[in-house]
């Protein structure tokens, strides 16, 4: 067992707020607690059930992250940005914070993501519903089919766009029977 968890368990603290996750006393809340502690606890925690580490800012959420998965020794922690919103039409809007969202939404669909880390400003902001999301997320395996139309059409729901020349994230291109696609991430899938 890693040291880390097994050391948390034994706190009296943790002891007390697993009583009431288990219990179904939720959502629990954790205040006065060292930056490194909450990282441990909530890793710990993320045993139990999904957590959400609210920080003062995205780079505390950064930080923290980076702290829980380094300790899981494994990525069960994402960060999930505030959007930048931007009220006037411009030519080349940076989609990244979207893509960053989307990512950390589609992990936890998949159960990766046993812990989100936000701010306050990210965890009032509107998204996605899981039900939409769960309908327009897919995956394309080697050696697996699926018809032209029906890849081109299940792409643009998911909010890819179809380009000429891949040029950054969340775009496809086609070229008779190939299809470039640059995903989301920007991170291969087996990479990821």
């Amino acid at each position: 067992m890693n040291i880390f968890y097994e050391i948390c368990s034994k706190l009296t603290a943790y002891k007390e707020i697993k009583k009431c996750l288990l219990g179904g006393y939720t959502p629990c809340c954790v205040t006065g607690v060292s930056h490194i502690h909450k990282a441990q606890l909530s890793m710990t925690l993320s045993t139990l059930s999904s957590c959400l580490v609210i920080c003062d800012d995205e780079a505390s959420c950064t930080r923290m992250a980076e702290d829980i998965n380094s300790m899981a020794q494994d990525r069960i922690a994402c960060v999930f940005p505030a959007k930048d919103l931007n009220f006037a039409y411009m030519e080349g809007i940076s989609r990244e914070y979207e893509h960053k969202r989307l990512e950390a939404l589609s992990l936890i669909l998949q159960g990766k993501c046993r812990v989100l880390c936000a701010s306050m400003e990210a965890c009032l902001q509107g998204t996605i519903p899981r039900s939409v999301l769960r309908e327009n997320s897919f995956e394309l395996k080697v050696g697996g089919e699926i018809q032209l139309d029906e890849l081109i059409k299940r792409l643009i729901a998911s909010g890819y766009t179809r380009t000429d020349q891949i040029e950054g994230q969340a775009q496809f291109s086609v070229r008779g029977s190939i299809v470039d696609i640059f995903p989301r991430s920007g991170i291969p899938p087996d990479k990821a």
